[in-house]
């Protein structure tokens, strides 16, 4: 055994244990209840040893795995949606919801053979109503924050009644909490959880995964605010004991305040592309210097949680 590593005599050991009980089950079973439990038995071992297997795999081909799966699973929603109807909106509807089932089922699969989690979505996310309400909290604050400078300055001003009234509202919060929601369990979930078995210290992982993100999005303009989002999302998940809650909150009203805005806003006068983004009539917030800005102040200010609560833990020690 002076080969073998602690991880694999466990396997090793809980291998025989299993096998000595399916022994004992097939001396009393007829011909065609063993040729069952014999093809039971075989697809489970084989799905244990490629779990095994993927798990000695190095992050990117573990998440290229991940996205098989997820695509395995999506893929025949192109073709129903295609015989269900000729509308494309109603093509769209199908498509993106089968795609939240198929993220959800990939989770739970993922979760379950990756992480041995017992309840897979519940253990990723850590849900805790508290914290959720603290990003919400966070992100509408940064919006406002924007807006109020924008307007300080005299470039702009709010109009609500351009929002649309309470569809409009129940628009980008549907749409929000479904990005914030799903992204975050995605990336903050999966992806950054994949990315810190293999990179050390996590701070790397991080870091990794806010390249990931920003290119995700497609946003050559903003993916250096992107790529600060997503670092300030992971420090939201350290500073908050690994719970998702607080960085569903803020992804969540960060989208669904910025689509408000973008909705009400009044230009009075030309901002500086370089301060707002786009083209300086409909303001940014992850494009110019004055949202990087304030996702920099909101990433020192969690980082400053996190050191605070570990001194915390020490002195209880």
């Amino acid at each position: 055994t002076s080969s073998l590593d602690e991880a694999q005599i466990k396997y090793a050991a809980l291998d025989a244990v299993v096998a000595c009980k399916i022994f004992q089950r097939l001396r009393s079973c007829d011909d065609f209840a063993r040729s069952a439990i014999s093809l039971r038995t075989n697809y489970y071992l084989r799905k244990s040893f490629a779990s095994r297997k993927l798990k000695q795999q190095g992050w990117s081909k573990r998440l290229l795995v991940f996205g098989c799966v997820f695509l395995l699973i999506w893929s025949p929603s192109l073709v129903l949606a295609g015989f269900m109807t000729p509308n494309q909106v109603q093509r769209d509807v199908v498509c993106a919801f089968w795609g939240l089932c198929s993220l959800l089922k990939t989770v739970q699969l993922w979760g379950t053979e990756m992480c041995k989690y017992d309840k897979p979505l519940s253990s990723y996310v850590k849900p805790d109503a508290q914290e959720l309400f603290q990003g919400v909290l966070t992100g509408t604050a940064l919006t406002g924050l924007f807006y109020l400078a924008l307007w300080f300055f005299g470039f702009g001003t709010i109009a609500p009644s351009r929002v649309g009234g309470g569809a409009g509202v129940l628009r980008a919060a549907g749409l929000g909490i479904l990005s914030g929601f799903t992204k975050e369990l995605l990336f903050r979930g999966v992806v950054q959880k994949e990315l810190e078995r293999d990179l050390k210290p996590d701070g790397k992982a991080a870091l990794v995964l806010g390249l990931i993100f920003a290119s995700a999005h497609l946003s050559p303009h903003g993916f250096v605010g992107l790529a600060l989002l997503s670092l300030c999302l992971s420090e939201g998940k350290k500073a908050f004991g690994g719970s998702l809650s607080y960085s569903i909150g803020l992804h969540s009203s960060l989208v669904a305040t910025t689509m408000l805005g973008s909705s009400a806003y009044v230009q009075t006068y030309p901002a500086p592309v370089w301060l707002v983004g786009s083209s300086g009539q409909s303001p940014l917030f992850l494009e110019g210097a004055l949202g990087i800005a304030l996702l920099s102040v909101l990433r020192l200010g969690l980082q400053n949680k996190k050191r605070r609560k570990k001194r915390r833990a020490k002195k209880k020690r």
